[in-house]
């Protein structure tokens, strides 16, 4: 049982990769897209379904591409190199779409594509995140927290996400105010120091106004006044 328990605790570092340029297919297995993204190529080639609802995504989320797999068309190439695709983009801001390269593109695009296909992945487990929020701009920071709050009131996962971001966590507070987040459904966890510089993790209090019961420990950034 606890065995089973960590099998289904899926966490991404820091820093995901870009795909490679070729990906073998027809081997993917499991809900887990790897530490660094590593497997998601394959996966997605592997499982139209999840291409489907990595796209939708992308469009809610407004980040201006959406995901395209493709396979090679001489059959000659098959025999001799075996099954493989490869992972484009479609810029889709212009009509119509521009296919590029994912190594043509922000850096911020293949930090989240990961982080999108293992929310949708998870099987009722956990998802551990660190810094979502890499090489994002504020309003895809902000954005992002949606697709965590659906992944809970789904319950496809439980999220654990360590985060520098505010616009992130003003999402989150926006949301319980507006009465799409249960405050319960929410823990702020927030790492700070005692008088003799040992850290400790407090949790800070929120309410059904959306708001911290005592207050944010440090300062706001602009795009406060645009989520209240």
């Amino acid at each position: 049982e606890f065995y089973e328990t960590l099998a289904r605790v899926y966490f991404l570092g820091p820093m995901r990769a870009r795909p490679e340029k070729t990906t073998v297919v027809g081997q993917a297995t499991g809900h887990y897209v790897g530490p660094a993204g590593e497997h998601m190529a394959q996966l997605l080639s592997d499982r139209p379904g999840l291409l489907t609802q990595v796209n939708d995504w992308c469009d809610r989320l407004g980040l201006g591409y959406r995901v395209r797999m493709l396979a090679p068309v001489s059959h000659d190439i098959i025999i001799s190199a075996g099954d493989f695709a490869v992972l484009a983009l479609e810029d889709v801001r212009h009509e119509p779409p521009v296919l590029v390269s994912p190594r043509a593109v922000g850096y911020g695009v293949g930090q989240l594509l990961p982080v999108i296909a293992q929310c949708l992945l998870a099987d009722h487990g956990m998802v551990i995140v660190e810094q979502p929020e890499v090489h994002l701009h504020p309003r895809l920071q902000a954005e992002a927290a949606d697709l965590f709050i659906d992944t809970v009131r789904e319950q496809r996962a439980q999220l654990l996400i360590e985060t520098h971001s505010e616009h992130l966590v003003l999402r989150t507070l926006r949301r319980v105010r507006e009465g799409v987040l249960d405050p319960d459904d929410l823990a702020i966890l927030y790492v700070d120091l005692d008088e003799d510089g040992a850290a400790f993790v407090r949790r800070l209090a929120i309410n059904r106004r959306g708001d911290l019961v005592d207050g944010w420990p440090g300062s706001f950034f602009e795009e406060r006044l645009n989520e209240v």
